[in-house]
């Protein structure tokens, strides 16, 4: 993706441009069944750096080909509101919202609040997710199927809220999506693959937070555990693909980690990205608050 590339002239569906002599409408980036069925549709954002960044989509509309919007219509979102799909479907489910929110935020001018940037105007902070997505999309369109797909891995996990609601947290720079609908949860790796022993680790989670709250004599409502349960991941995430890379400013090309020592600081950096403020006593957790929300 560059500056060059005009957003607002390309169907983030397909990938291909938007011909006046082709049928145009306006597709929902998040559906209009979850915009009717729940009441908050919300975004933390973390795609650059630690810093936590909030934007609210909700209704918001791109122009796309109008066979690409009927067909994702009835081979995606039909099948994923009724809760009758696979990991694969609920992978490209995502992916399309990912890619949608890539193309609403950058060729719409939408600020975010980041520092020293007035207008987001390229998509080059970003994984490339947009080819990923429309190197699939032609099976889909063409086949009604995919018949390959790139690396991911999908986790389900147990429902903590007492009715179905929505909550969906993303961090571009870990490619996880963090989604809850339809009285389910799952944890949606679109960039990677886990093996068995890691998929184990971060299920095991939800219990891991149970019996902490039972030793320390404290009741953790659903939202606070589960907001736990998506740092934990995301911290375990982000420091077990630490490696080491060239420095080549260096003259003898020595090696460098990629990744910063882990410390109580960062760990808290991605607790504060999902709405916790961590009070710690001699480095240790001793207690969690909730940073107020001003949706």
């Amino acid at each position: 993706m560059s500056k060059e590339f005009d957003l607002k002239k390309v169907c983030f569906l397909c990938g291909e441009p938007l011909a006046s002599s082709q049928e145009l409408n306006l597709e929902h980036i998040f559906p209009e069944w979850i915009l009717k069925k729940y009441e908050k549709v919300r975004l933390f954002n973390n795609s650059l750096g630690f810093e936590r960044q909030k934007q609210k989509f909700y209704s918001h509309k791109l122009e796309v080909h109008a066979d690409c919007n009927s067909a994702f219509g009835r081979l995606v979102e039909t099948p994923i509101s009724k809760g009758q799909f696979d990991e694969k479907l609920l992978w490209i489910w995502c992916l399309k919202i990912i890619v949608g929110l890539q193309f609403y935020e950058y060729g719409f001018d939408l600020v975010r609040s980041r520092p020293g940037e007035e207008v987001n105007d390229t998509l080059d902070q970003y994984p490339d997710d947009a080819n990923t997505f429309w190197a699939l999309a032609p099976q889909l369109l063409s086949h009604g199927e995919f018949t390959n797909t790139a690396i991911y891995s999908v986790i389900e996990i147990d429902y903590l809220f007492e009715e179905p609601n929505f909550y969906y947290h993303i961090h571009y720079e870990l490619s996880i999506v963090w989604i809850t609908f339809g009285a389910r949860s799952f944890v949606v790796f679109y960039r990677s693959f886990l093996g068995e022993e890691k998929t184990e680790l971060y299920k095991n989670y939800w219990t891991q937070i149970d019996t902490e709250a039972k030793q320390n004599g404290e009741f953790l409502p659903p939202q606070v555990r589960y907001n736990i349960f998506c740092a934990r991941i995301a911290i375990d995430h982000y420091f077990a693909s630490s490696g080491w890379s060239f420095d080549f400013s260096q003259k003898d090309n020595h090696l460098t980690p990629t990744r910063p020592a882990r410390t109580p600081e960062i760990e808290d950096s991605f607790y504060e990205f999902f709405g916790l403020k961590p009070i710690r006593q001699s480095g240790k957790i001793v207690e969690w608050k909730m940073i107020p929300s001003d949706s």
